[in-house]
């Protein structure tokens, strides 16, 4: 499905954002295109960050603020080198209990790679987050949809949980309320509930 984005541009005109200002970038030691060619069998995974950047003209002088992030984790579960395919909880050594949550329902019983399901190459988003100053201006579908568009090539799903992690220990009904808000978000941008809070998106 494809979100129509051009409403977000709408918004920020009227808030007095130029489109011609924002920038995106993304953190990577290696291009990211070339993460998936299985050229190092240890490496299955890489975290990446993708900021959004408004560039302003204040006084003759260029400033840069801040408008959001994103932090994306690709993941590759074919060893191109073994032939061997590898479960997502064997990819990655080190795991957080919040992914652990959500990739684990693509497991079995004995935790092993359910291959039905044929996501061998994966964007699990782990948190994304816009700057109170630029929130419901559309630049969340701005920068998602830009993660959805620049790896589109690449992988066969992006995976997330639509829970507002940062609202967990304070209030359960803002954090209940605040989720579901989110749920809303991503299933506007095509993205569909698997199973508990586990939710895809693929073409």
């Amino acid at each position: 499905m494809r979100y129509n984005i051009k409403d977000d541009f709408d918004k920020l005109e009227k808030a007095g954002i130029t489109s011609y200002g924002l920038m995106i970038n993304i953190s990577s030691t290696q291009n990211a295109n070339d993460f998936f060619v299985g050229e190092n069998d240890t490496e299955k995974y890489r975290t990446i960050e993708v900021t959004l950047e408004n560039h302003i003209d204040k006084d003759g002088e260029e400033i840069t603020e801040l408008c959001g992030s994103a932090t994306c984790i690709l993941i590759t579960t074919f060893d191109e080198v073994t032939g061997r395919t590898l479960n997502y909880l064997e990819v990655i050594d080190s795991i957080d209990q919040d992914m652990y949550n959500c990739l684990s329902v693509f497991m079995d019983k004995n935790y092993e790679f359910n291959e039905e399901l044929m996501f061998s190459q994966i964007c699990y988003i782990d948190r994304m987050i816009i700057n109170k100053k630029y929130r419901h201006l559309g630049l969340g579908s701005i920068l998602l949809e830009y993660i959805k568009y620049k790896f589109a090539n690449m992988l066969t799903a992006i995976v997330l949980e639509p829970l507002a992690f940062e609202l967990n220990n304070e209030n359960k009904e803002l954090f209940e309320k605040e989720s579901e808000q989110l749920s809303l978000f991503y299933k506007k941008h095509g993205f569909m509930k698997y199973r508990v809070n586990t939710w895809l998106y693929h073409e």
